[in-house]
């Protein structure tokens, strides 16, 4: 009888996405196998309930505590300790990849890139500031899983831009199969879909939904031209974008 030289555990995926999208010392408990990372992006909206929550809570609490804006700065701050900025990074990097001719320049900062990230952030605090806390913390909480549900849809429809061969921290992930795609979606949808029906927090929630679906696609579009692919910064770059959104639509919503 022959032995698997490899048999899958069930939390080695889970673990996998939680090094790969976070900066938890994980890796020092335990160190999934290689292949496992190829399939991290299959629960990066399982991450997103971590980190979701997290920013959350602290806009919750925070605020009972604090000034308001304080308590978002440091909410946004939470969550850049437990990712390690790697999104963040990612759009920088992104932002600035858009002025070189090829779309692909990676590991360098440019001005672009350092207005875009500052946009972005200034934007996102504006927005959540304009909310009530509670309504603020569990925006925080189910855009955090949806917007990497929406942006995660970037490896079903285009091929990474190194093919095969990359490695190290962007990997090239698996292509989700239906089963995947489905588990995908029931991560980001469900808090999303509790929130709405149990507290009614989020009005006019359609738009929620709609308005981060558009700015998917222009990005989708825009990044098939530019790269012909994604890495680990587009994916980055469209989690913001789609969070980013979502924040908008409410924040206008609900004012």
């Amino acid at each position: 009888m022959r032995t698997p030289l490899y048999t899958t555990k069930w939390y080695d995926i889970p673990w996998a996405a939680l090094i790969t999208f976070t900066s938890l010392p994980l890796r020092r408990l335990y160190r999934p196998p290689l292949t496992s990372y190829h399939r991290a992006i299959e629960l990066w909206p399982l991450v997103g309930w971590l980190t979701g929550v997290a920013m959350g809570a602290v806009i919750y609490f925070g605020s009972a505590v604090m000034p308001y804006p304080l308590a978002l700065m440091l909410a946004f701050a939470a969550r850049l300790a437990i990712t390690g900025a790697r999104h963040e990074r990612g759009l920088l990097r992104f932002a600035g990849s858009l002025k070189t001719a090829a779309g692909q320049a990676k590991g360098g900062t440019s001005l672009a890139g350092v207005a875009t990230l500052a946009a972005y952030t200034a934007i996102l605090l504006a927005a959540l500031s304009q909310l009530p806390p509670a309504t603020a913390a569990l925006t925080a909480s189910v855009a955090d899983p949806f917007a990497k549900m929406v942006a995660g849809q970037l490896t079903m429809m285009m091929p990474h831009t190194d093919g095969e061969n990359a490695a190290g921290g962007d990997p090239a992930y698996r292509r989700p199969g239906i089963a995947a795609g489905a588990g995908l979606a029931v991560q980001g949808l469900l808090p999303f879909a509790v929130c709405v029906c149990l507290t009614h927090r989020i009005p006019d929630w359609q738009y929620a939904i709609f308005a981060p679906c558009i700015v998917m696609y222009a990005l989708y579009l825009l990044v098939l031209h530019r790269q012909r692919g994604y890495n680990a910064d587009s994916l980055g770059a469209a989690f913001l974008a789609v969070e980013l959104a979502l924040y908008v639509a409410v924040c206008c919503s609900a004012t």
